[in-house]
């Protein structure tokens, strides 16, 4: 079942990005009849030609003005009431909040076997592809779409290697924004940095793991 904010988001997307709009609805399996229609309104006009006012909201991780829809939910995010929309800015939380798992893929290294399970990750899950070859680049996008993100990497000596082991090196000592973190390749070259974050932070081993497909 849809949250409110899911719905609201899909309707965004159908309205914007229609053949974006299509590909969600196939990744998710479902119809564009069982989307409900939705609106955000525009915020209220003041008297006195006095700048707009209207509810400062979160949803999606997006910030908007104006009147919540029917049934919406508000999110940890401080909410305020604002004088003036170009004075709109977002509060960093306070609070860990955290999305689903985080796949960085050796896109060098077998990568359709690497992709084996997509269709059964979270919709919060990152998957992440790098790869030094523009032409499987095109590949990849082609048969996955939206469903991963894929970053070039210039071609040279274990690049796609060193460039994984930085973004890893990042994610692991950014508050945990992931709750787990894999590497997916058929290259045992990461186990000695696995282990040592592994100690460093103090994580399970299912918490940050190589593997060599997504399931």
């Amino acid at each position: 079942m849809l949250l409110e904010e899911d719905i609201i988001l899909l309707n965004e997307l159908r309205r914007k990005e229609p053949e974006a709009y299509a590909r969600k609805l196939r990744i998710l399996g479902i119809k564009d009849e069982d989307i409900p229609y939705r609106e955000i309104k525009p915020a209220p006009k003041a008297k006195n030609n006095e700048p707009d006012k209207g509810r400062l909201f979160f949803m999606g991780g997006k910030a908007y003005v104006g009147e919540p829809p029917a049934g919406f939910m508000p999110t940890p995010e401080k909410e305020e009431i604002l004088t003036n929309k170009r004075d709109v800015h977002v509060e960093k939380q306070t609070s860990k909040e955290y999305s689903g798992d985080y796949y960085l893929v050796d896109g060098d290294n077998h990568p359709y076997e690497a992709l084996h399970g997509i269709d059964s990750i979270s919709k919060f899950d990152m998957v992440k592809v790098y790869v030094t070859q523009e032409g499987l680049k095109e590949n990849l996008c082609d048969k996955y779409g939206d469903r991963i993100s894929i970053e070039m990497v210039k071609p040279g000596d274990q690049a796609v290697d060193n460039q994984i082991k930085t973004i890893l090196g990042n994610a692991v000592n950014s508050d945990r924004k992931y709750k787990k973190i894999h590497i997916i390749s058929h290259d045992n070259g990461y186990v000695d940095i696995i282990e040592r974050y592994r100690k460093k932070y103090k994580l399970k081993n299912n918490e940050l793991d190589l593997r060599k497909s997504i399931k």
